[in-house]
């Protein structure tokens, strides 16, 4: 089973890295409309793989604690602290923030596991759109398509762990920072004294 599943992800890695790669003509700048095509693909590819056989989701002492703090929602209001880590103090609560809109729906820890995936999915966005900005052939899809499907984010997609969900929000940071630094800014006007 586990065979045939990782066989899966490295033939549709193939498949699309290298559709991607014979993409070199097409400018990704110029094709708006395709290089968004492409990575909505690339985006349903990635929530498929990590969303497939969610029975199959491992469930340790980590994640029924993660799953304890988000229920305990409904009792004592926020949680203030996650749950207790390696030196043994608490975390802070802010992914059993994250968890909370899918205990919310059911206690059931698969829904929270595919909010997880469909939040850890996301790294193709940023991955895509500084790619774009960065190169305009078809290489500048080559990080989201390599995150999308190399199994070690597929198989950290389908946990209940804050620390799977630092390679999205890092993209994120990384994207809206870029945005920020290399933003055109009008030209100045100059003051009459």
């Amino acid at each position: 089973m586990l065979f045939t599943f990782g066989v899966k992800i490295i033939l549709s890695w193939a498949i699309l890295g290298g559709l991607v790669i014979r993409m070199d003509a097409i400018s990704l700048r110029r094709h708006n409309v395709i290089f968004w095509i492409i990575t909505t693909v690339l985006f349903i590819i990635a929530v498929v793989l990590r969303w497939y056989r969610l029975d199959l989701m491992m469930f340790r002492y980590d994640q029924a604690e993660v799953a304890f703090r988000a229920m305990e929602t409904f009792g004592a209001g926020f949680p203030l602290t996650g749950i207790v880590n390696s030196l043994g103090f608490r975390n802070a609560g802010g992914y059993a923030w994250t968890v909370l809109p899918a205990f919310l729906i059911s206690p059931d820890p698969r829904l929270a596991t595919a909010w997880h995936g469909l939040l850890a999915s996301t790294i193709i966005f940023p991955l895509a759109l500084l790619g774009r900005r960065y190169r305009s052939d078809g290489l500048a899809l080559l990080p989201a398509v390599i995150a999308a499907v190399v199994p070690v984010s597929v198989f950290a997609g389908r946990n209940l762990w804050a620390q799977h969900l630092l390679p999205a929000l890092a993209a994120w940071a990384i994207y809206y920072l870029d945005r920020a630094l290399r933003q055109d800014l009008p030209p100045k006007k100059k003051r009459r004294a």
